[in-house]
């Protein structure tokens, strides 16, 4: 892996369809409107891997951060703004990631 530093919003797949139905019944979301659907929580990739490694039980030597480079395209974020999600449905997605790595693991064991 490379270091690992790069940051993203990562949103559970479930919070995503949830917040997506509810923007789509929600009577003060206009049609066309951008609406960000995310935690509004930006989370390192190692962070994010050596949580995951965590919960699947995957020693964290076999991650091998640093191992590779940062590719030179790769995408800086700034924190994602949930404020209008927020306002139109009081609702931001919550899903922790370990938790979301945990139902995940067991949706793949199906």
């Amino acid at each position: 892996m490379s270091a690992g530093l790069q940051r993203r919003d990562f949103t559970y797949v479930e919070d995503v369809a949830e917040g997506l139905l509810r923007l789509g019944r929600s009577s003060a979301a206009v049609p066309g409107e951008i609406v960000n659907l995310a935690t509004g929580q930006l989370t390192s990739v190692r962070e994010f891997a050596a949580e995951a490694a965590r919960v699947l039980g995957i020693p964290s030597d076999r991650l091998a951060f640093g191992a590779l480079a940062t590719r030179a395209e790769e995408m800086q974020h700034d924190p994602v703004s949930v404020t209008r999600l927020r306002q139109l449905l009081g609702w931001v997605p919550s899903m922790p990631i370990a938790e979301g790595v945990r139902r995940a693991a067991r949706s793949s064991e199906r």
